[in-house]
């Protein structure tokens, strides 16, 4: 790997100036430097423009506020900065040991964590299996586990992560192909991604891969519906999971050329005034973000869930192979560990959910106060907003599925809360959870029923949870009762039919109207006595189809002051409002 500072444009080497007291992170940008030269030293290929350049629209617009600790000296992260040997391609030789070599120290040494993950399920195995062979063998076929991988022990399975694309015209399995598929078929008549996951199988030394276009009957509702809340153990008992995160269909690949130069971090050598020298890396601290979850894959509502759940991820991007477990992050660039990088690898923080009786009434939350008796622990109910949030902004091609594809984290939930589960809230936290809003409404759904009207599950677009109220408080609303019935009573996660709460409390009459002589809009208030109030505020729509426009009719609604106010009123203190429909 050779330095890098004969590609640097000026303004960049001037930004890198080794004095003896240090280096200086914060520097005042030349007079003369502008957008436009800017553009053409990237155009110039300037190693720390271009990778500026290449970043999201969002980051664009905020490069010149880069963590000043991208730039950091060579001895904060020795350890770190040992580069393996690279090829032109990701599925080369080399990147395979080396993706081996993660999984076999994770599945080795990481015992304690990712060995045996509190997700999965001793001895565990999916309904169907695919046996890909050993060694130069050229065909797969389909295993039915509980006859043909009965006695002995378990064996070890991969699983993948994929996009179908938009026409899939793969083969599938299917009533009528079951028969074909028990008897065997051709590797090589296989999509390509599904023949890169055979290689990666055989170079882990595991027979076994689960692929859901071939493990689920797709013509089979009665199927489907029985395999589809079992994605939990699919995913959390695999050995490892590979994810194809550079394509948009089965036919993409799971491998691609790269340009070896790009992979590494910019090695820069300077020397002080007095002469020492030193070494200084470039590093892109937003590369994994901005390689899986911008990526089309990472997107979808299904992978969301896969990732979460999976003890270890093997991801195949556009130009190195990525790994993470519950020890830790690595990828090529920096197979020892990728530094400057905290994951949001969700089951981490679960991981560290409160013990015993501290899940319920006995946590104090940060005010000092306790939690609502035998409410969820407030720890674990901040946790599930934040996934909450971050799965409604998925797409899914059947909205449909928006609680199954969740279903495995609900389980999840369950298992470490012993909460009851009510079509994407929790029961026992219902009041703080009703508070959700949707930031950016779209038509309202026109398929089929997939829960109650005050869940979230039951919008299209991106959410965000109200987390619970924190300090002196109490509900002005009581629970009365809350049900919702599921196709299957013993799967109380999926398949919602119907629901209802009923609530007790003081209820108003509201209506929006938009002032004409100014931009916000109102809201008028009729108390019980008669009596009227009017304040300013933003109405949270579910669905796009409501309008408050200057020509939009006033509309009202009963409503109650949401739900915990505190017990004496501050001054100026804001009271927010819950829209109820039926």
């Amino acid at each position: 790997m050779s330095p890098v500072e004969s590609r640097l444009c000026a303004i960049c080497r001037e930004a890198i100036q080794w004095k003896s007291d240090g280096l200086t992170n914060s520097r005042v940008t030349p007079a003369d430097q502008s957008l436009e030269r800017f553009r053409k030293a990237a155009a110039d290929n300037c190693f720390v423009c271009r990778k500026l350049i290449d970043l999201s629209e969002e980051h664009r617009k905020a490069w010149d506020r880069l963590d000043p600790e991208a730039w950091s000296p060579f001895d904060e992260f020795e350890e770190l900065f040992v580069f393996a040997e690279l090829e032109g391609n990701t599925g080369s030789p080399t990147t395979l040991d080396t993706a081996y070599a993660w999984f076999s120290e994770c599945s080795s040494h990481h015992r304690e964590r990712c060995k045996d993950p509190p997700t999965s399920t001793d001895g565990w195995l999916p309904t169907r299996l695919l046996d890909v062979g050993a060694g130069n063998a050229s065909h797969w076929k389909l295993l039915i586990s509980d006859t043909d991988l009965r006695g002995g022990p378990a064996p070890a399975y991969l699983t993948l992560s994929y996009r179908w694309g938009t026409n899939p015209q793969h083969a599938l399995l299917q009533l009528s192909t079951l028969d074909q598929y028990r008897k065997g078929s051709k590797i090589s008549d296989l999509p390509q991604t599904f023949q890169d996951l055979v290689v990666v199988a055989r170079r882990f030394g595991v027979r076994y891969v689960w692929i859901d276009c071939f493990c689920i009957i797709q013509d089979c509702q009665d199927d489907w519906e029985a395999e589809a809340p079992m994605m939990r153990q699919v995913y959390a008992n695999a050995a490892c999971n590979i994810a194809a995160s550079a394509s948009d269909s089965p036919e993409g690949g799971l491998f691609r050329s790269r340009t070896i130069q790009d992979i590494w971090p910019g090695v820069i050598v300077k020397k002080s005034t007095s002469g020492h020298e030193g070494r200084f890396y470039c590093v892109d601290s937003n590369y994994w973000d901005r390689n899986l979850l911008t990526s089309s894959l990472h997107s979808r509502g299904w992978v969301f869930q896969e990732r979460f759940l999976g003890p270890r991820q093997l991801y195949f991007t556009r130009d190195q192979v990525l790994w993470e477990c519950l020890e830790g992050h690595r990828c090529e660039g920096f197979p020892n560990g990728v530094p400057l990088y905290d994951s949001p690898k969700s089951i981490d923080q679960l991981l560290v959910l409160p013990e015993g009786a501290e899940r319920h009434g006995q946590l104090q939350d940060p005010g000092g106060n306790c939690c609502r008796e035998d409410a969820m622990a407030l720890d674990a109910v901040n946790r599930w907003c934040n996934l909450v949030t971050a799965y409604s902004h998925c797409h899914f091609t059947n909205p449909e599925d928006k609680l199954y594809a969740f279903s495995g984290i609900a389980k999840f939930f369950q298992e470490i809360t012993n909460e009851t589960y009510v079509a994407g809230l929790w029961q026992s936290r219902i009041l703080d959870l009703l508070g959700w809003v949707v930031t950016r409404p779209q038509a309202k759904p026109s398929g089929a029923y997939r829960a109650p009207s005050w869940s979230w599950a039951s919008v299209d677009g991106p959410v965000e949870m109200a987390k619970p109220a924190l300090g002196d408080v109490e509900p002005l609303l009581t629970v009365l009762e809350v049900h919702v019935s599921t196709k299957r009573e013993e799967d109380k996660t999926v398949g919602v039919t119907g629901g209802f709460i009923k609530l007790r409390g003081a209820f108003i009459t509201a209506s929006y109207t938009r002032d004409s002589t100014r931009a916000h809009r109102l809201l008028h208030v009729q108390l019980d006595d008669g009596d009227e109030t009017t304040i300013s505020a933003r109405p949270w729509l579910d669905t796009a189809e409501v309008q408050f426009g200057k020509e939009a009719p006033s509309t009202s609604w009963f409503c109650t002051v949401w739900p915990f106010p505190p017990k004496k009123m501050l001054p100026m203190r804001r009271w927010r409002v819950l829209s109820v429909s039926c």
